[in-house]
């Protein structure tokens, strides 16, 4: 079994990581790689439960993305972890072209997220500022019709079984094969719509991860802050720090500060 990468491996997001031990528990027989993941425990009692679910389970295997996380594996888990990059980052190169009509685009987590920084927002008119999911139209109008289509049965297939009286035929293997089937199309779009955000900018700041890796790909420059626990420096410091066009920032001051310099310089 693959589980997919990220960085929710820890006590952050209950949610990911409970699924997570409901596989070491109940899938005893079955090879279980985690792909490329950054952990981060707030409370060792945490760590400690996860380690003794691996130990019992004894196939589990786990790939991460910093050298961090690499010794956080081996301290706090018991694991000699894979150092592997984000799997992102397999996408190669992305069509960058689009010509921008922002001129700075502030991509950052927002209070309550529990990897939330504040990086004291810079008042500044050229700034627009938005989050992945947050100042952006989720209108299906600008989607193809396949596109469409998945989104629709996507939602419907997950609310069906989880409730009401089809959920048992939700359940079954031809329920979960169809809904499979979605995610590659809706995958291809919501990337599509991620790089629409990114070039509509002349220079991105963030402290998101996958608004590095992405800006990375399509060769834009940008401003990097780090989040709450580290993974985005740890990611910038094994792999990507050194690349074109990547810039660092301690805060928000800084990162407006060399933002206006690269478009003043242009």
């Amino acid at each position: 079994m693959l589980v997919n990468g990220g960085g929710n491996l820890g006590d952050l997001y209950a949610g990911q990581q409970g699924t997570r031990l409901e596989i070491l528990r109940s899938l005893r027989d079955n090879r279980i790689i985690q792909l490329p993941q950054s952990i981060h425990f707030a409370n060792p009692e945490n760590a400690q439960a996860m380690a003794q679910l691996i130990s019992e389970h004894g196939g589990f295997e786990l790939m991460v993305r910093e050298r961090k996380s690499l010794r956080l594996a081996k301290d706090l888990l018991g694991l000699d972890a894979t150092l592997s990059p984000d799997h992102a980052l397999a996408l190669g190169s992305l069509d960058g072209s689009h010509a921008p009509t922002r001129s700075v685009l502030w991509l950052a987590r927002r209070p309550g997220d529990p990897e939330y920084v504040p990086y004291d927002e810079p008042s500044d008119a050229r700034v627009t500022r938005m989050e992945w999911l947050e100042g952006v139209s989720d209108s299906e109008r600008d989607w193809d019709r396949r596109g469409r289509l998945a989104l629709r049965f996507n939602g419907a297939a997950k609310n069906r079984r989880l409730r009401g009286p089809e959920s048992r035929l939700w359940k079954t293997r031809a329920a979960y094969r169809a809904l499979s089937m979605t995610y590659p199309v809706l995958a291809r779009r919501w990337v599509a719509r991620g790089v629409g955000i990114l070039t509509d900018a002349e220079v991105v700041i963030t402290d998101k991860l996958h608004g590095h890796i992405m800006c990375v790909l399509l060769g834009k420059e940008h401003i990097v802050l780090d989040n709450s626990y580290g993974k985005v420096s740890g990611t910038l410091d094994a792999w990507t720090g050194t690349l074109p066009g990547v810039h660092r920032a301690t805060d928000g001051r800084d990162a407006m500060e060399q933002a206006v310099a690269i478009l003043e310089s242009r």
